[in-house]
């Protein structure tokens, strides 16, 4: 049996350390994704300009989410 961490809503006096904890356990290609996404670059896009493919790109939004997740950042993902 799988045991499912339950992660608690942060406050938003706790929104800066979160996300800074959050950015600081990304890898410098998940970093560099985000910020395309941020700047509402498709991953389609995104892809062209980082030479990766769109589907390998995915895959690393749900690496994302998942450390975001971890951080109680969830309900920012939207």
């Amino acid at each position: 049996m799988v045991e499912e961490q339950t992660v608690s809503k942060i406050t938003a006096a706790e929104l800066p350390d979160a996300m800074g904890r959050a950015t600081a356990n990304l890898t410098f290609r998940q970093k560099q994704l985000c910020r395309f996404l941020m700047e509402g670059i498709s991953i389609a896009k995104a892809g062209e300009k980082m030479g990766i493919p769109r589907t390998t790109l995915n895959e690393e939004v749900k690496r994302i989410r998942e450390v975001f997740r971890k951080e109680g950042l969830e309900e920012y993902l939207r």
